[in-house]
């Protein structure tokens, strides 16, 4: 078994596992992974130009470093993982902790998910995706805002009024993709990379998917973030339209994906230099414990200068009472997490609240994310594949955290504050609202007015 590989089954995780290494002890942790557990196929991403690696390296590996994180992806069999474990909790070892790697999850379109099985036959050569992907599809190419100038999102955090537009501020959106060929973008420094892999059914070779979306959920979350100031079919939607964008293709073209992808997507984020990292995706099912290495991620990003900002995720129904906590990776005390807020100012029916504060898994700050797809106004307007339709609307949790990510460019531009003193500044100059805390956090985000 190679690091590429992961077997079928029907629970959460892939079969793999993540490795947490000790602060600056990350060549210490992969020898201890050769010495406690004979892992030697081993290698850094450092060691990949551009600390991009290609399928043919990986199939060869059985661990691979993060660098800029101090994570590894591991495969291994059980009495290789025992052997980890116990090193664990050895005081004197580099290695912090070890959990296993989980499936992802789009934080968009409550209750509507693609089941894990769907991405399970990309490795038995499923084919005819793009076709099942445009029936299925949840959107409106027509914009509910012909008297307006900008979405309700956009009027809502004041970035009308704000004076600044994400000049030279390095903007990453983890997800999906992006169209490289929709018309709002062209002229736009974008740098993407893609880390998800997929087997050719007619060769049997593992080949990575293009950064080009399909799905549309990347391309609606980059719009949000990172929209022009004039698009092509007006009213204006984006945030940051001057800031350089940097795509992370982590998910499959389905929606669905695995932890080491956004790992490595954000590793490689923070080695670009990017100031904001915006992830608006789940790890695993609902209701999990904080994860140690998206923990530890963001610890290490905020050291580099690198603020990460998450997705509360939809797993509730406040309708029938029903309110899930904060999911992986926004429960992390080091990544700030997004609650979603309809146009009213109210929480969102399917936003995840802080119920379990003191465990990580606090809301921050809320975000525009939308309500009701029987009522498009509701949602978040924004931009979709030009085979989508070019615009639509989308809502969860997922529309909001780029809200928020656009605003943080803002504020980096204006205050040349990064990191946690970046985090502070959001937080600061947030609106009030007379909702609970664990629900919205400090308030609505707000740009920057001064």
């Amino acid at each position: 078994m190679s690091i590429l590989d992961f077997p079928i089954s029907d629970s959460d995780t892939t079969g793999r596992y993540l490795v947490i290494f000790k602060d600056e002890a990350y060549t210490d942790g992969m020898s201890a992974l050769a010495d406690v557990a004979g892992l030697t196929r081993s290698a850094s991403t450092a060691d990949f130009d551009g600390g991009v690696s290609t399928s043919e390296e990986l199939n060869n590996l059985d661990t691979v470093l993060f660098d800029e994180l101090g994570i590894a992806a591991v495969v291994g069999d059980p009495q290789q993982i025992a052997a980890i474990r116990t090193a664990c909790n050895d005081c004197t070892s580099p290695i912090l902790s070890i959990e296993p790697e989980r499936f992802t999850r789009l934080t968009m379109d409550p209750f509507t998910s693609v089941s894990t099985e769907y991405l399970q036959g990309y490795r038995n050569g499923i084919n005819n995706l793009i076709d099942s992907l445009l029936l299925s599809e949840v959107s409106s190419s027509a914009a509910p805002f012909s008297g307006s100038v900008a979405t309700w999102g956009l009027q809502a955090t004041n970035v009308l009024s704000s004076s600044f537009s994400g000049r030279g501020i390095k903007v990453a959106i983890v997800d999906t993709g992006l169209d490289l060929t929709h018309p709002d973008f062209v002229g736009r420094t974008i740098v993407g990379e893609s880390f998800v892999k997929i087997k050719n059914p007619t060769t049997g070779v593992m080949e990575t998917l293009p950064v080009q979306d399909v799905h549309g959920h990347g391309t609606h979350c980059t719009g949000t973030a990172c929209g022009p100031l004039n698009p092509s079919t007006p009213p204006r939607y984006g945030i940051a339209y001057n800031a350089d964008i940097y795509i992370a293709k982590v998910f499959f073209d389905n929606g669905e994906g695995i932890g080491i992808a956004v790992v490595d997507g954000i590793n490689w984020a923070v080695k670009k230099g990017c100031d904001i990292i915006s992830l608006s995706l789940a790890v695993g099912k609902p209701g999990l414990s904080p994860s140690s290495a998206f923990e530890n991620a963001g610890i290490r990003a905020m050291e580099k200068g690198t603020l990460v900002i998450a997705a509360a995720a939809n797993d509730s129904d406040r309708r029938i009472g029903s309110i899930s906590p904060v999911a992986i990776p926004g429960n992390s005390k080091t990544i700030m997490a997004v609650s979603a807020l309809n146009p009213n100012l109210e929480v969102a029916w399917y936003s995840n609240g802080g119920i379990h504060p003191n465990n990580g898994g606090e809301i921050n700050i809320a975000g525009p994310g939308g309500d009701d797809k029987n009522r498009p106004e509701s949602m978040v307007y924004s931009s979709l594949p030009i085979i989508r339709g070019t615009y639509g609307q989308k809502m969860g949790t997922s529309m909001a955290t780029p809200h928020v990510a656009g605003i943080a460019a803002l504020y980096a531009e204006a205050t040349g504050k990064r990191g946690q003193a970046l985090w502070d500044e959001i937080m600061r100059n947030a609106k009030p609202l007379s909702l609970s805390r664990s629900d919205v956090g400090v308030g609505l985000v707000q740009a920057p007015q001064f």
